[in-house]
């Protein structure tokens, strides 16, 4: 057996004095069910809320990823449905009317 030291007695101390923890915070998972395996995979979907897109409408927005990596320039289009076209373009168009002011 080792003899304690002021040193040491102090760090017992201190971690002795922190709060104990009763149990493991639990881990958050997902699970899915056998539908994930029968979807349409050809369905197009909003980028931004997942909501399924109809096929010919009009109404349907498209939004546009640009990422540059050195002297290439890659441009990405996503369908967008008319909700988030349009929460975009407001939030878009608030921005340019803050950086006129």
């Amino acid at each position: 057996m080792g003899r304690a030291t002021v040193q040491t007695r102090g760090a017992q101390a201190a971690r002795d004095a922190l709060p104990k923890q009763s149990a493991r915070e639990p881990a958050s998972f997902m699970t899915a069910s056998h539908e994930a395996l029968f979807t349409d995979h050809d369905e197009r979907r909003c980028d931004a809320c997942s909501a399924p897109l109809k096929r010919f409408s009009e109404e349907q927005g498209t939004g546009v990823y640009v990422w540059a990596r050195g002297d290439e320039v890659r441009r990405e289009e996503a369908p967008l449905c008319e909700t988030c076209s349009t929460a975009i373009l407001a939030r878009v168009l608030e921005w340019e009317f803050d950086d006129e002011e």
